[in-house]
């Protein structure tokens, strides 16, 4: 209790009260409707990994002291730790706030508000107190202040209630505490209404009790006598309760209990799991066998990867069922290697017939032959069945192409059945691991468009290695020429002592001659498969020598020239795009590698992605997005020589 100025102003009230305070009262409070106590909870504040919020008794009949009831915290049928302290405010720094909205009459006015200031005198310190009274109209007296000296002085002006808009003084009261001085740094904003006169105006009262609830903030009531219609609307509709007192006189007894409440608050805080974290859910309070719930979103915690388990859970089945499914798919695999792939041309004589003569025809003198390994055929019902999918010519030549300029032996239907059986692997695979949605998506990226991948990036290798070896292979050719070695028996120096790209499609050409062919047309093919400009220059220099005449070794000699020179300024070009190319490729990656990252150490936090409906929206332009990227990026750092 304060002394001074605070102590004389309460007595002087008091004193004035004095004779109507003596009457007796009977029971002054009866709890509406019979309702047993309750708790409240206000103030929710979200912080990352932590929640916490005020709880506080109804000030009717809820438990008189919190702090050792053991509070309880639940959040999405999870319970939390939890702490309960005392609310650190302070009169310097109210973090609460109450309106009081007074309607008062003529009979017991100085009783009435004799119990108001012992109430603003009995509640904490670092409450802040407004004040609103139905005089004429709805009248803002005093804005919530914590110099309960300013309340009191106040509260002597305040007379006999005139208007009867009991919803206009709430919603003046309920701005104050939105809108009015300071009102940012309240986290508990509270209404209570102290009525002891008729109250006409019911038509707005459920609308702007339902505002303030819609907002968090509470509206109560203590009335003498039985609540109006527009005092149970206006309760009803913001989440709070009404007392009723028998006389004037009994409001002292409900404004200590309201008092009592605010002093019972107590501070909650609560460790949030990694589980619930960006989630909104109810998050329940629970003391002295009461309970309170309300609906909270939770901050999303950008540390709690560092509280996620170790091990990962296998959508859909345990570990164990993973390593059968895993060993299962592994000998399947292996049964389809026994039974299915053989060697190359190996399943009739008249395939094997070509093989050899194949091979005299590359090497007709028995010189150096590189052996070589088909990394993988496929013949018999396999290859026959992947056949009926490549019906169509066009597209049977264009597979054909890509596995020529990537070097490899396999025909296109034993290509196209590699792709389906790899891809059924590793859909399987992934669903095991990954369960149903991503890993039908994951094996099927990586076995349709991985293998596709695969060949482009081998045919691209392999077109490098051929245009970095043609200059200098086209040198011996010009030395052979100056010898007076003719055309072809210079490129089958090339080809008999060579090695690598450019002497295997030399040695394939010669052998096209051999059969009947033609040199430049020969050449041709090769350029195609080696998808070569400078092949093609060169077959173009052949027939214009072949028609003007002069020296072919000359000619040969310049077209060399110029390949070297184009070979120079294309290395330059690419070590001035080699930072705009690193770029394009750390842009492209990251969003890749992060969402690699957090799908293998915090899944559930990824999870609301593949499994909802906005997620998957999300995911799929963002997809999109990165493919549009992609494109532009690679326009922007690809410069043509």
């Amino acid at each position: 209790m304060r002394a001074g100025p605070l102590a004389a102003a309460v007595a002087l009230i008091l004193v004035t009260a004095a004779p109507a305070a003596a009457a007796p009262s009977p029971d002054p409070l009866e709890p509406n409707g019979g309702a047993g106590g309750a708790i409240q909870l206000s103030g929710v504040s979200t912080l990352p990994s932590q929640v916490e919020f005020f709880l506080h008794p109804d000030g009717f009949d809820g438990p008189a002291d919190l702090e050792n009831s053991g509070v309880t915290v639940t959040a999405g049928g999870t319970q939390l730790p939890s702490t309960v302290s005392e609310i650190p405010e302070s009169a310097s720094d109210p973090n609460r706030a109450v309106v009081l909205v007074l309607q008062l009459g003529g009979s017991g006015l100085e009783t009435a508000r004799a119990a108001v200031a012992r109430y603003a005198v009995a509640a904490p310190d670092g409450v802040a107190l407004g004040l609103v009274t139905l005089a004429a109209h709805p009248t803002n007296v005093l804005s919530p202040t914590t110099d309960r000296n300013d309340f009191l002085a106040a509260l002597k002006q305040v007379g006999v209630a005139e208007s009867t808009d009991l919803p206009g003084a709430v919603s003046q009261a309920d701005a104050m505490l939105v809108s009015g001085a300071g009102a940012d740094q309240y986290r508990s904003r509270r209404v209570l209404v102290v009525s002891s006169r008729d109250t006409a105006v019911v038509a707005s009262a459920q609308t702007v009790g339902a505002r303030m609830a819609a907002g968090g903030r509470t509206v109560d009531a203590v009335t003498v006598g039985p609540a109006t219609e527009s005092v149970v609307r206006l309760v009803s509709a913001g989440g709070g309760r009404i007392s009723t007192a028998a006389s004037a006189d009994g409001l002292r007894a409900a404004l200590d209990d309201q008092a009592d409440a605010l002093a019972g608050a107590v501070l909650v805080r609560a460790r949030v799991p990694y589980e619930l974290s960006g989630r909104t859910t109810d998050l329940q309070a629970a003391a002295g066998g009461l309970t309170t719930t309300e609906r909270v979103a939770l901050d999303v915690d950008p540390n709690a990867i560092a509280s996620a388990p170790d091990t990962v859970a296998v959508p859909g089945g345990t570990a164990w069922s993973l390593l059968i499914g895993l060993a299962a798919i592994s000998a399947l695999l292996v049964w389809f290697a026994v039974r299915v792939l053989t060697p190359a041309l190996a399943d009739s004589e008249g395939r094997r017939a070509l093989a050899r003569l194949q091979r005299i025809l590359e090497h007709p003198r028995g010189g150096k032959r590189r052996s070589r390994f088909s990394v993988v055929t496929l013949s018999g019902h396999a290859a026959t069945a992947a056949g009926y999918l490549l019906r169509n010519p066009a597209r049977r030549a264009k597979i054909e192409l890509s596995l020529e300029r990537a070097g490899s032996s396999m025909t296109p239907d034993q290509w196209v059945a590699l792709r389906i059986a790899l891809t059924i692997g590793l859909v399987v695979v992934g669903m095991l691991a990954f369960g149903g949605l991503p890993g039908l998506i994951l094996g099927v990226v990586v076995g349709a468009f991985g293998t596709g991948g695969w060949l482009r990036f081998r045919a691209g290798r392999r077109a490098k290695a051929f245009a970095e070896q043609l200059p200098d292979s086209l040198r011996i050719v010009v030395g052979s020429l100056r010898s007076g070695f003719s055309l072809h028996q210079a490129i089958d120096s090339v080809a008999s002592e060579g090695d690598g790209p450019v002497a295997t499609e030399f040695r394939r050409a010669l052998a096209e001659i051999r059969l009947g062919g033609n040199l430049e047309e020969a050449l041709e093919r090769v350029a195609e498969r080696n998808n070569s400009r400078d092949v093609l220059w060169l077959v173009m220099a052949l027939r214009i020598q072949s028609d003007v005449g002069g020296s072919l070794a000359e000619v040969v000699e310049t077209t060399v020239e110029t390949m070297r020179e184009r070979g120079r300024l294309e290395r330059h070009v690419r070590a001035l795009s080699a930072e705009g190319r690193m770029s394009a490729y750390v842009l492209l990656a990251l969003p890749i590698g992060v969402g690699g990252f957090m799908f293998a150490v915090r899944r559930a936090y990824v999870k609301p992605l593949y499994t909802t409906s906005i997620g998957i929206g999300l995911l799929v332009g963002a997809i999109v997005f990165m493919i549009l990227g992609a494109v532009w990026l690679r326009k922007l750092v690809k410069v043509e020589v």
